[in-house]
């Protein structure tokens, strides 16, 4: 498998077989890695500086978030879609505990909390505006879709810096 980059398909062409071809579906068939590999393992950060600042189970939902994602975006499987998004949920369910944990703490300056809930609208919106409207992490262009993806990969990667450092 190359790991350069190759444009998709047009729809009018028939597809090669490929080795995968019995785990990824027709239309996420390519003959490369998508971004979205890559821009995943920026998730590591998030592993690293939850063993830095000693949060351990923040360090243990991100590892799993990591290969769960990982895996995903390489098999493009439904299935490791499903599991994926139990990851998502778990970031998303810890994170909100600790966000809302340390709160408090920051009555007097909320530019860091404003910002932390920016960061998650914003990925919100790319993700499920994008889906509704075919737009964004959903557009038709699976190149074009794949690079809004990895934008969301990095705004959540730093939004979750933020919560750690909380």
């Amino acid at each position: 498998m190359e790991f350069r980059y190759r444009p998709p398909h047009p729809p009018t062409m028939e597809i090669q077989e490929s080795k995968c071809e019995f785990i990824r579906p027709v239309q996420y068939q390519r003959d490369c890695i998508s971004c979205c590999f890559y821009s995943s393992m920026i998730y590591a950060t998030n592993v690293a500086t939850g063993f830095y600042v000693g949060d351990f189970w923040y360090s243990a939902v991100f590892f799993y978030l990591l290969n769960t994602s990982l895996l995903f975006h390489y098999t493009r499987n439904e299935i490791m879609r499903t599991i994926d998004k139990t990851g998502i949920m778990a970031v998303v369910i810890y994170g909100s505990y600790k966000f809302f944990d340390n709160l408090p703490k920051y009555q007097d300056d909320l530019l860091y909390p404003v910002t932390i809930v920016s960061s998650f609208l914003y990925v919100v919106y790319l993700y499920y505006y994008g889906y509704y409207y075919k737009q964004y992490c959903y557009c038709e262009d699976m190149d074009t879709a794949d690079r809004w993806h990895s934008l969301l990969h990095l705004v959540s990667c730093i939004g979750n810096h933020l919560i750690l450092f909380m």
